[in-house]
């Protein structure tokens, strides 16, 4: 979980210094909203991806796979957590889905780096 939840915030962090959008809650004017190719990295610029909601998912998704009977609640924890992050105005529904979307991505790619770690290790044994 720690893993795939720092994963996903080093993933987050790449994207946001690659893109800046402002947040809502200080937005000015509409151009402000969309997306663009940046190097901000003051908070209030970087509101794509939601970092929230990355982390969140990818801790959730990779307590889901040892845990299985609690996986709907850790899923349904997490996409609470994302949402909440549009009332608060501290992202667009848009930085919500992209976070969402990536830390499933990356806890994809570290369960399966996990994974082929310890078959690694069994074949040695």
């Amino acid at each position: 979980m720690l893993i795939a939840h720092e994963a996903a915030t080093l993933a987050k962090n790449l994207v946001k210094t690659n893109v800046d959008r402002t947040r809502p809650r200080s937005v000015e004017n509409t151009d402000a909203k969309k997306p663009k190719k940046g190097d901000h990295t003051a908070k209030e610029k970087t509101s794509f991806p939601s970092g929230h909601s990355a982390g969140a998912m990818a801790a959730a998704r990779a307590f889901s796979r040892e845990f299985p009977e609690y996986g709907a609640a850790a899923i349904g924890g997490a996409a609470f957590i994302a949402a909440m992050q549009i009332p608060r105005c501290a992202h667009y529904p848009t930085d919500v889905a992209a976070g969402v979307l990536l830390g499933l991505a990356v806890e994809g790619m570290t369960s399966a780096a996990w994974e082929a770690a310890q078959m690694d290790e069994r074949s040695v044994d």
